[in-house]
């Protein structure tokens, strides 16, 4: 898998440009994915769309911060609900 710096390099545009580009493509996947699967809770969005794109456990982080901080939010209020944390 490339790194943005690497997709930048070969693009000839900006890691910035690449990680916008990324962030964009993903709200939009995001919420079509919203709508197709309405009866989905957005953290359960998010899980089958990392599924979906064959995002690797050691990449779920990088993954979700490719979300649009709004999208992110609403993704970290559901898990909330539904996961049990120990402390």
């Amino acid at each position: 898998m490339m790194s943005g710096q690497e997709i930048a390099s070969e693009l000839g545009i900006t890691r910035q440009a690449v990680s916008n580009t990324l962030k964009r493509a993903l709200g939009k996947a995001y919420n079509n994915a919203k709508e197709l699967w309405s009866e989905e809770s957005p953290f359960e969005v998010a899980t089958n769309l990392s599924i979906m794109f064959g995002v690797k456990d050691d990449d779920v982080s990088k993954f979700f911060k490719l979300f649009p901080i709004n999208i992110r939010i609403e993704i970290i209020e559901d898990a909330k609900k539904r996961v049990r944390i120990k402390e």
